[in-house]
């Protein structure tokens, strides 16, 4: 309020004398000032007021009128207001005069010429629209660690730096020291995100909360030493860990750990998994403890093991998983974070540049699919992914062996499984290639890619198209019996096209009673019963009627795929035993098929031709690379099979045929495995 002695004409003169103004205030019931105005819920002065609700002695920094210093006075003991301009404070001076306030002292300090620590400590620092200004930000940021523990700091930054300022990157920015809320020198210096985290925690800011970014602007609360129960995440903002596995990497691990901590957004956890480590891993993780980097020792000597453990230590919405010799590129966490903007995205995966004794950026697609993650891994073991994600897939309880599987690639796979989405973000995992790397380590064998992938995990289905054959049925239903694909993870699916009830009836009553524990069964009418085995050489007419009723069952079997691979047998087919383990081995990232041969029962050979359609006549030994086969026994990718439709009267006439022809034209490969060659029964000789 005026004081009695000063009379109203007396206070307009004195505002009108006072100006120009920047800020707009509420002065005995009027509004003066300039077109700027301050609300106290603005978010940096309620997050101020959340965080220390108790503040005896604040700092404020580049308080200017007073705009926000006499809403933080209201809250707080005493407040510092310091400003280099002079007619700043006169004004302030007048607003603290006829409001009476007497918990704020205004100062007038050039901040890059003076010494903080002679105005006593604070209980925190208000650093809000000053920082860029300065020409020489880290020498302040040094003085105010200083003289504070805590700091509210908005500021702007750079997206990329053209130049250094005392060993950051940044830009240099033209000020105009006439201009009454700029610079007051020619230049000021601002860094880039990860290089001003890199500078607070240099100047002594160990702990540093993201509280929001708007474009080259961030808001962050720093303080001298971590105090995980004041971490709060700022409205609507998903929280991330970072956890770090290591088995005796410790030579490493210090730069690891600088890497995350200088993320231009800081991980709201961190975690060191120790597993059992026989270095000095111990010692130089804890060497962190006062950055907030939590250590946990295990005894897996398995790092999907060591990565679950990591899960269940943290709390936060999105994990990053690191290996110990591996680094963060400085926005990597920011650029990745902003990429969950869908409630459907599930991993955030990136582009990956390899050091060390590589040198050499691995590109990915710029979108992918669970279809694509089943042919090659395009995802690197640090690519963010929400918790809630891997605890709806129970992805790391998959018993994967990660001295020969890649154990991130199964948990990508079944996440996105689940139908969860990916996204790319633009920032770059730097992966580091040495001696004794673990992918190095793995042991390859000619068997790699079944490995690798872990297809000895993978659940498959087993479709039998059954056409009646009834005296055949017994023979072949111990095949299903003795087959050695594990049951759990083996989906049978029967498609009965034989309109005999009695047959059908037997074929239920043998899967009420077998020990697959996922089967299914339909009937589909495809054709004339008995069918299959009706004469074809010369018999146009029948020739044209399977040909329909083959094209009929495989679109039928394309539009109800539900697992990456499919076993086809028919049921005058008795692969070995061990034929499912056989063909998925055959698979690599450029294969879609892989055969049993059988030979046929129309001509001299088998039911598979290489180039031109030259037909095999002679058994060959290993993988052989053809050109086609029928599907008597074959393994096909179900996102192949998914994709195709079989035709019948348009040449190539026969279906399979057909499929190989279209599937060469997307330069896929099909493959014959010898040691699965399968036994074709004769219908007509079993049943005279």
């Amino acid at each position: 309020m005026s004081s009695p002695t000063t009379k109203k004409s007396d206070v307009q003169s004195e505002i009108e004398r006072l100006g120009p103004w920047t800020t707009k205030f509420q002065l005995n019931g009027k509004t003066i000032g300039g077109s700027y105005e301050v609300s106290e819920e603005e978010l940096l002065l309620r997050q101020f007021r959340e965080r220390l609700p108790y503040a005896e002695r604040v700092l404020e920094l580049g308080c200017m009128e007073g705009g926000r210093t006499f809403p933080l006075a209201r809250r707080v003991g005493h407040v510092v207001g310091v400003d280099v301009r002079r007619e700043h404070l006169k004004r302030a001076r007048f607003i603290q005069r006829e409001r009476n306030v007497q918990n704020v002292t205004f100062l007038e300090m050039d901040l890059e010429a003076t010494d903080l620590e002679t105005l006593g400590t604070f209980d925190a620092v208000h650093n809000v629209g000053l920082m860029y200004h300065m020409a020489d930000p880290a020498k302040l940021l040094r003085q105010l660690a200083a003289v504070a523990p805590e700091m509210l700091l908005w500021t702007y930054v750079v997206d990329d730096g053209d130049a250094e300022q005392g060993g950051y990157q940044g830009r240099f920015v033209n000020e105009n020291p006439a201009d009454r809320i700029g610079g007051v020198r020619s230049k000021s210096f601002r860094p880039t995100r990860s290089e001003l985290i890199r500078m607070l925690s240099d100047c002594g800011w160990r702990d540093v909360e993201l509280i929001e970014e708007a474009g080259t602007a961030v808001s962050l609360w720093c303080r001298r030493k971590s105090d995980e129960n004041a971490k709060r995440i700022p409205p609507k903002a998903l929280s991330v860990a970072v956890v770090v596995t290591c088995h005796n990497y410790g030579e490493y691990l210090d730069e690891c750990l600088k890497s995350i901590l200088h993320q231009s957004r800081r991980p709201d956890e961190i975690v060191v998994v120790d597993d059992a480590s026989t270095d000095e891993t111990p010692e130089i993780a804890k060497r962190w403890s006062d950055w907030n980097v939590q250590y946990l020792r295990t005894e897996h000597e398995n790092v999907r093991l060591a990565r679950k453990a990591g899960l269940e230590a943290t709390n936060a919405d999105v994990l990053c998983f690191v290996d110990a010799d591996d680094l963060l590129t400085p926005d990597y966490l920011r650029s990745g974070m902003q990429q969950f903007n869908r409630h459907d995205i599930g991993i955030v995966y990136s582009d990956m540049v390899r050091f060390g004794a590589e040198d050499v950026v691995s590109a990915f697609p710029e979108t992918l699919t669970s279809e694509e993650m089943c042919w090659k891994n395009y995802a690197h073991c640090a690519s963010l992914v929400r918790r809630e994600a891997l605890e709806m897939t129970r992805a790391f309880d998959v018993p994967v062996d990660p001295k020969v599987g890649h154990e991130d690639w199964l948990v990508w796979r079944k996440v996105l499984e689940q139908g969860w989405k990916a996204k790319k973000q633009t920032a770059l995992y730097a992966y580091r290639r040495h001696a004794l790397g673990a992918s190095l380590k793995k042991n390859w064998e000619s068997d790699r890619y079944y490995r690798l992938r872990c297809l000895n995990l993978e659940t498959i289905t087993l479709f039998v198209p059954l056409s009646g054959r009834t005296t055949i049925w017994p023979r072949f239903s111990q095949f299903l019996e003795s087959q050695s694909s594990p049951r759990e993870q083996t989906k049978l699916h029967f498609l009965d096209t034989s309109q005999d009830p009695e047959f059908s009836s037997m074929v239920r009553a043998w899967l009420s009673k077998c020990d697959y524990p996922h089967v299914s069964y339909e009937e589909l009418s495809v054709g004339d019963p008995g069918l299959a085995d009706e004469e074809r050489r010369g018999q146009v007419a029948v020739q044209n009627a399977v040909r329909m009723a083959a094209a009929t069952i495989y679109n039928h079997l394309a539009r109800h795929v539900q697992t990456s691979f499919i076993w086809i047998v028919e049921d005058d087919v008795i692969p070995p035993d061990n034929a499912a383990e056989l063909l998925l081995q055959g698979f690599d990232q450029d294969t879609a098929s892989v055969a049993g041969p059988y030979r046929s029962r129309y001509h001299d050979g088998y039911v598979a031709w290489t180039k031109g359609h030259k037909i095999i006549k002679e058994s060959g030994e290993g993988v052989q690379i053809v050109e086609g086969n029928g599907f008597g026994c074959v393994m096909l990718r179900g996102s192949v099979l998914k994709e195709s439709l079989f035709t019948c009267r348009q040449p190539p006439y026969d279906f399979d045929p057909a499929f190989y022809e279209r599937l060469k034209a997307g330069g896929i490969k099909a493959k014959l495995r010898w040691d699965a060659e399968c036994e074709h029964l004769d219908v007509v000789s079993m049943t005279n």
